[in-house]
């Protein structure tokens, strides 16, 4: 797994706080790909046995290339993974695991440009990579580019469900820096399948700190509940509808000096 600094050089200026919220974007690629590599060891297709019959068989080398990618047994496995990917991509570009094992094996060699060229081919092919996703959505945050990262974080929610619970309260979280309301309103208002649990976590907040982890900012906590209000007003614009349990809950945690603010978002049009 690649460390952040290896990805791009960080970009100047703001969003620190989506940044920094990242972290656990990492931590859930790192997760995912372990888990996959367990998978992969317990596949009931054999694809070195098919490759070994097939040698320019495109599955099975896409296949494998992604097997030796996650899970190397030999010390040359990653450069074969690349072999593989590359015959699996000439037989039949299609195959987004072997352009995400492509991908990979190109940040092992800190060639980051190849690893952006392979991870946004294995994006364009199918948006539902979801090893390519999150790397693409810490790549794009790191460079600065919001809305780029936004549209990773939406194929990687529209992909699965898994992923949930490690993307939903980054995103609440991030809504405490003003600039990002417009463009994660923008994604919203999309109103994809997952649009229900993540108004919930904008209503909810941040989750609380770990036992072991400093108290949150009473003022960034304001702010965040504050600009929840400011970006259920701009979604709503756009036509979403909300449950009502969605709007108790943020009308809850809203400043008691800010009526005005309860007010507004008890009014807004409800499912």
């Amino acid at each position: 797994m690649p460390r952040p600094d290896r990805i791009a050089t960080p970009a100047t200026g703001g969003l620190a706080l989506f940044r920094a919220a990242t972290g656990l974007v990492l931590v859930a690629l790192a997760s995912y790909v372990m888990f996959d590599g367990v998978a992969a060891a317990n596949r009931e297709t054999r694809p070195a046995i098919a490759v070994q019959a097939l040698p320019f068989d495109s599955l099975a080398n896409a296949q494998l290339a992604s097997r030796m990618q996650i899970n190397p047994e030999a010390p040359d496995d990653r450069a074969r993974a690349r072999i593989h990917g590359a015959t699996a991509l000439m037989r039949d570009p299609t195959h987004a695991q072997a352009a995400r094992a492509i991908g990979f094996v190109a940040l092992e060699d800190a060639d980051v440009a190849a690893a952006t060229r392979a991870m946004t081919y294995a994006h364009w092919l199918t948006r539902r990579d979801l090893a390519a996703e999150l790397w693409l959505i810490e790549y794009n945050v790191t460079r600065g580019d919001t809305r780029g990262a936004l549209a990773h974080f939406d194929a990687a929610l529209s992909s699965s469900t898994e992923i949930h619970a490690t993307l939903f309260p980054v995103m609440a979280g991030a809504i405490s820096d003003d600039r990002l309301i417009e463009p994660m309103a923008d994604l919203l208002i999309k109103q994809r399948w997952w649009l229900p649990w993540a108004l919930r976590h904008f209503a909810d907040g941040p989750p609380p700190p770990k036992p072991d982890s400093p108290a949150p900012d009473a003022e960034r906590m304001r702010r965040n509940a504050v600009n929840a209000a400011a970006l259920f007003s701009r979604i709503a614009a756009g036509g979403v509808r909300f449950q009502p349990e969605t709007l108790d809950a943020l009308a809850a945690r809203l400043p008691a000096d800010r009526p005005d603010l309860r007010r507004s978002v008890q009014s807004l049009p409800r499912q």
